[in-house]
């Protein structure tokens, strides 16, 4: 899609598939640390402004694919249950009844997330808590494995020599079980069994949600 702005041409996605990132980057959130409220009102004024111009048929389409469609229905529910937004019949493509009770498990988890679900140690705890849970469960292994061994990729940002040294995998995986211990050790226990008890808090709400990091599906273009 083209754009004209201050005499310049910019290139940007169309309406469909903006709609789609913006449901898509706020699933991936909450899926793995948590997504906030700020990500919710992006998605809901989006719709509200472009909701003429989406193809909720794609829409459709890709929702179900990521098995995102009790996830969807939630949004929209507390864009009108609790932020006066008003969507249109065309946004509403899932017959789902959301009790109250569900609705508001859900937006608890939104405001504890602050914006990216890493605003205190015990929600970065927590996230840590929910991906090995995650991992172990599509691998097979026990949950501690994937924790304290996680493949090469996720350690790129922290010790970004493993990306042409892979060989010092295991080196980088000493470091960070001592530096894991360290901090620990030097923190108040008490954090470290908050974090673990909202990770396992986290876990149940998304596999209400069928949102594990993982588990999604290619979308067909």
């Amino acid at each position: 899609m083209e754009l004209e702005i201050q005499g310049h041409k910019v290139f940007t996605l169309c309406p469909t598939e903006h709609f789609l990132f913006l449901f898509l980057h706020l699933y991936k959130h909450f899926s793995v640390s948590g997504a906030g409220i700020r990500h919710i009102m992006d998605f809901l004024m989006f719709l509200d402004k472009y909701n003429e111009d989406i193809d909720f048929t794609r829409i459709r389409l890709v929702v179900s694919q990521f098995r995102g469609e009790l996830f969807y229905c939630s949004l929209l529910e507390i864009g009108k249950t609790y932020l006066g937004f008003s969507p249109q019949k065309s946004a509403e493509l899932f017959s789902l009844s959301i009790s109250r009770p569900e609705l508001e498990l859900l937006l608890e988890d939104i405001i504890q997330s602050g914006c990216f679900g890493n605003a205190s140690k015990v929600q970065k705890l927590g996230s840590t808590y929910v991906m090995s849970y995650a991992i172990s469960s599509e691998t097979h292994r026990p949950q501690i494995l994937p924790l304290l061994f996680p493949k090469a990729e996720f350690l790129y940002p922290s010790f970004p020599l493993l990306i042409r040294h892979r060989w010092l995998l295991p080196f980088a995986w000493c470091a960070r079980i001592l530096k894991f211990f360290w901090k620990t050790c030097r923190s108040d226990k008490k954090e470290v069994s908050e974090g673990i008890r909202y990770g396992k808090k986290r876990v149940r709400l998304l596999k209400k949600y069928k949102t594990f990091p993982g588990t999604v599906a290619k979308v067909d273009k």
